[in-house]
């Protein structure tokens, strides 16, 4: 029988049972609303899977041939349960109705992997780690529509997550107070998030609201009423020293607080080193009194503004960890985030810190598919299990995987499944969960439900083809970050970009040849096919950028700029359809505009015309 995650006690002995397509389940009921729901939610998912129906009884009664019994356990606690499968049926304890919830969600994939043929067994399960949750990124242009999102909270709830934070840099909630900012990109409305609070609470899954309210904020600051309260002209941080500040701030949380029951609230705080650069309006102040006091002045202020309101203040601990002094001085009801996404990020030292200096603490990996096409999935796979090693190891109460969207969100979800399955395993049980392959396997099974080959395994072959560096981007994407010069020469050579088109091309058909079940198996493989168009094009880009820097020149520049524009036309096209099946779709272009600004940049340094610093956004041209 195949299980995932894999349980902490599994023991199979002789015999099966075979359970009947239409079978009877009995529990308790007592009065228990709750434990109602949970079975009903059983229910709905077996018949969605099996098309038949389970048919729930509150108690034994009659001569009933009772298949599946629901028993309560009082020594059974939190997330505990215990499956036993013999020849009478199958038996589940449990003490609180989330672990009923796990017991179920573990059953019906025991009825899925072996099509009724439960072989006898016992399951002895509880999680490793308390919080286990997931970073969703609904800023930088990719706002998902309602169904995206529960999608996205049926798998992690199939593997076992317990909390999803939503992650908000641009406008993409409709505050009241600055409505005219949520229409350019369909902005979530509270009744989309109420929704989504709901459907994650039938599921055991937390919702918590994740406003940035310190730096990465630069999406509000540019706002022509707003300017005068970021730190520095154009800049990504507010002025902590404006008075304004903080009611711009109030204005946000009294509009986003209320559409959430979570008790916690994440506050970010994190990357604000350009307090103290020239320029800054704060700058004089952090040379006076020093960035790390007026840095703590800031994180109080907004302690006091949600104990106000009754929530737990989490944050991240970046900016704490490069100055102790500060960690020493804040509450200890204060949750840290200790974040790092490079395959060799030490997790372990700054999760000791925070620890021994009294906090309850996260530690956070991330799925490498930000500033990327194909993500880094060798890397996330290293940096998860460092994150989950260091939190066991220094006793932290959750993992939160996060998952990006710099640079345009120009990933697909198709890439990051593994890393999703990997990270929730691996909180539950680690030592259970410890071979990677069968985080691949769990997407291939119940995500893209191939029939053939692995398209897993492809996936992660695409990721592996070029060296990453510097948080997951490879040296091919890094011609769109706006540094001019990466050092991308030094680190790629022109012979391997040129296998690397062989290599990519390969994969494409071998990912065309797959056998798929799933409903959207379609949407599947176009996402991949997508993100591969999308690298093709910033190979060719290299290729130019290559003859630029060592020749001096592009040959037949005029010709095949010409044909790459059309290439990008095409490419443009099939990613905006994509897109718009997961995402409203006011934000397809954020990737694209990147690849517009370079190709911008070759027209003006071969051609000499100005003309090309102003970026033209031919998506218009294109009525997409």
């Amino acid at each position: 029988m195949w299980l995932y995650p894999q349980p902490k006690v599994y023991e199979e002995y002789e015999g099966y049972f075979e359970l009947p397509c239409a079978f009877v389940l009995v529990f308790a009921y007592g009065g228990d609303a709750e434990m109602l729901s949970v079975v009903r939610l059983f229910e709905e998912d077996y018949r969605r899977y099996s098309g038949c129906d389970c048919y729930v009884v509150p108690d034994y009664a009659g001569k009933l041939d009772v298949s599946v019994c629901l028993d309560r356990d009082e020594h059974l606690l939190s997330e505990h349960y215990v499956i036993t499968v013999g020849p009478e049926g199958v038996q589940i304890r449990f003490g609180t109705a989330e672990a009923a919830f796990r017991a179920m969600t573990t059953l019906l994939q025991m009825i899925e992997s072996t099509c009724g043929k439960l072989p006898f067994c016992m399951i002895d399960d509880q999680p490793d780690i308390a919080h286990r949750g997931y970073l969703y990124d609904i800023s930088r242009d990719r706002v998902p529509k309602l169904e995206e999102v529960f999608r996205m909270v049926d798998l992690l709830a199939r593997l076992k997550y317990n909390e999803l934070q939503l992650y908000l840099e641009q406008p993409a909630f409709e505050f009241a107070a600055y409505p005219e900012y949520a229409s350019d990109i369909e902005a979530l409305t509270p009744y989309d998030v109420l929704r989504i609070v709901e459907y994650c609470k039938r599921r055991y899954i937390r919702v918590v609201p994740n406003q940035n309210s310190f730096g990465h904020i630069h999406l509000w600051m540019i706002k022509p009423q707003l300017q005068h309260l970021a730190a520095m002209p154009d800049g990504y941080a507010v002025n902590p020293l404006n008075e304004e500040t903080y009611q711009f701030l109030d204005h946000l949380y009294d509009s986003l607080l209320p559409c959430f029951d979570s008790p916690v609230f994440n506050v970010g705080c994190d990357e604000v080193s350009e307090l103290e650069r020239d320029g800054s309006r704060t700058q004089e102040a952090c040379r006076q009194r020093g960035m790390s006091t007026v840095y703590l002045e800031h994180v109080l202020r907004l302690h006091q503004m949600l104990q106000s309101r009754g929530k737990r203040m989490m944050m991240w601990a970046d900016i704490l960890l490069h100055h102790p002094e500060v960690l020493s001085e804040l509450p200890r009801d204060i949750i840290p985030m200790v974040w790092g996404y490079n395959f060799d990020t030490d997790l372990d030292t700054p999760a000791q810190t925070v620890a021994q200096a009294g906090f309850e603490f996260y530690v956070c990996p991330g799925t490498s598919s930000w500033a990327s096409v194909l993500s880094d999935l060798e890397g996330a796979r290293q940096n998860i299990l460092h994150a989950v090693q260091a939190c066991r190891k220094h006793g932290g109460i959750g993992v939160l995987l996060t998952d990006w969207g710099d640079v345009g969100s120009a990933c697909f979800p198709v890439v990051s499944y593994q890393s999703i399955a990997w990270c929730g395993a691996l909180s539950w049980s680690m030592d259970t969960n410890s071979d990677y392959q069968q985080a691949g396997e769990f997407v291939d099974r119940f995500v893209f439900r191939t029939r053939s080959r692995s398209l897993s395994q492809l996936i992660y072959q695409a990721s592996s083809l070029m060296p990453k560096y510097c948080n997951c981007t490879d040296p091919v994407f890094s011609l769109l970050l706006p540094i001019e010069d990466f050092g991308v020469l030094e680190r790629l050579s022109l012979e391997k970009v040129q296998q690397t088109f062989v290599d990519i091309a390969n994969l494409e058909k071998q990912a065309l040849r797959i056998q798929m079940d799933s409903p959207d198996a379609q949407q599947h493989l176009d996402e991949f096919c997508a993100d591969v168009k999308a690298y093709v094009i910033l190979l060719e880009m290299f290729e130019y950028k290559y003859e630029l820097q060592l020749k001096g020149q592009i040959k037949n520049f005029d010709a095949r700029i010409a044909l790459l524009e059309q290439k990008i036309r095409e490419a443009k096209v099939f990613y905006r359809r994509v897109w718009s099946v997961r995402w409203r779709i006011t934000g397809w272009y954020g990737f694209w505009w990147f690849v517009d600004r370079q190709i911008n940049k070759f027209k003006r340094y071969c051609t000499g015309d100005p003309a090309y610093d102003i970026l033209i956004n031919d998506h218009k041209e294109l009525g997409i």
